[in-house]
């Protein structure tokens, strides 16, 4: 039996590490930073979140999404403390096999975090970077996939919602 499968199943070599899952579009900050001070960082990256890191250790103390933040041009002064909700409970290290990756996603969280074996924080892995990631792949995709539940929002196979979403309009 080849060293990629177990259990019979196909998985992927072990040279996929969850740092290659990392999204581009995340900045880093402290807690005492402003949110218009790093615009521009935001604005070159395209950035839809920003991982609030302790100083002195540069662990993940909280996570600013975009999102819900950028639509009130009142944050723009406050600083990142004041804006951060807590970081997500999914934290992998940076060189965990993508077999092993693949197990968290059946708890459907919104971010994974991933951070260094010091504790640092290495990036952030979002449904959207996973899906880039699958995209990079050549065919065939050689993963286990059918743990992943069919409504998570880390499924990578169309489920019939678009159906359903266009017979209600």
């Amino acid at each position: 039996m080849s060293g990629n499968c177990r259990r019979g199943r196909k998985l992927l070599p072990s040279l996929h590490y969850a740092n290659q899952l990392i999204s581009r579009h995340v900045i880093t900050g402290f807690p005492a930073q402003r949110l218009a001070y790093l615009s521009e960082r935001i604005r070159s990256v395209n950035a839809q979140y920003c991982a609030v890191l302790e100083p002195g250790t540069f662990a993940v103390l909280g996570l600013v999404r975009f999102s819900e933040v950028m639509a009130n041009p009142a944050t723009a002064m406050r600083i990142f403390s004041d804006l951060m909700q807590p970081p997500p409970s999914a934290v992998i290290h940076d060189f965990t096999p993508v077999e092993q990756f693949l197990d968290l996603l059946r708890e459907d969280p919104a971010e994974i975090v991933v951070t260094r074996e010091s504790g640092e924080f290495a990036g952030l892995i979002t449904p959207e970077s996973f899906f880039q990631w699958l995209l990079s792949i050549p065919p065939p995709i050689p993963l286990a996939l059918e743990n992943i539940p069919t409504g998570s929002r880390w499924y990578p196979y169309p489920t019939g919602n678009a159906e359903r979403s266009e017979s209600v309009a």
